[in-house]
C-alpha cells in the first residue's frame, strides 16, 4: 500500500499546478476507494504537520496492529511529498472466535451498539455479511438432512411392501 501512495502522489504532484493540498484530497479519495477485509490507518506527516490521517479498520481493540515501519525494507517516506508515511493494519482474527460470531449473529456487538441507526447500520454492514457462510451451510445441511430423511423413509416403505409380497397374509412360515 505505501509503495502504491508513493507513486500515487508522484503522478499526483507532477500535475500542472504542482498543489501539494489537491494531492493530499486525491490521496484521500484513493484511500477511501480501495478497501480492505479489516481496514487499515495511515499517517502522513510532513516537518511535524499532519497532513493525512485515514483510519478505516474494523475492531481497532480486539486485534493487534502491524506496524509498517517494523518490516524490514518498507517503505516509510513519500519523497514526492517529502513526508513520512506510517501504515498501519489489523492483524487477521482469531479464526474460531470469529466463526463464534458468525454462528451467533453478533448478537453481543449488536447489543452494545447504542440507537436503532447505529444497530441496524452494523447489522446490514457487518453482522450480515460475517453469517452469511454460516446461514448457508446451515440451509445445505438442513437439505442434506431433508434429503437423507426422505431415503430412509423410502427404504423402510420399501422392505415393508417387499415383506408384504413375501407374505401377504401376514402368517409366517414355520420353517
Amino acid at each position: 500500500m505505501a509503495n502504491t501512495l508513493n507513486k500515487f502522489s508522484e503522478m499526483c504532484v507532477k500535475l500542472p499546478n504542482n498543489n501539494t493540498t489537491q494531492c493530499i484530497d486525491k490521496l484521500k479519495r484513493f484511500l477511501s476507494s480501495n478497501k480492505d477485509s479489516y481496514g487499515s490507518l495511515v499517517i502522513i506527516t510532513a516537518k511535524n504537520k499532519l497532513l493525512l490521517k485515514h483510519d478505516n479498520r474494523w475492531y481497532v481493540h480486539s486485534r493487534l496492529p502491524i506496524n509498517l515501519k517494523d518490516v524490514e525494507g518498507a517503505v516509510t517516506t513519500i519523497r514526492s511529498l517529502d513526508a513520512n508515511i506510517a501504515i498501519t493494519k489489523n492483524s487477521i482474527p482469531n479464526i474460531w472466535y470469529s466463526v463464534y460470531k458468525s454462528v451467533t449473529f453478533s448478537i453481543a456487538d449488536i447489543i452494545q451498539k447504542d440507537g436503532i441507526r447505529k444497530k441496524w447500520s452494523y447489522i446490514k454492514r457487518v453482522a450480515i455479511p460475517r453469517s452469511t457462510p454460516f446461514f448457508s451451510f446451515l440451509l445445505i445441511a438442513l437439505l442434506i438432512m431433508y434429503f437423507v430423511k426422505k431415503s430412509i423413509i423410502a427404504q423402510i416403505e420399501f422392505i415393508n411392501e417387499f415383506e408384504d409380497l413375501e407374505d401377504p397374509k401376514g402368517v409366517g412360515s414355520i420353517f
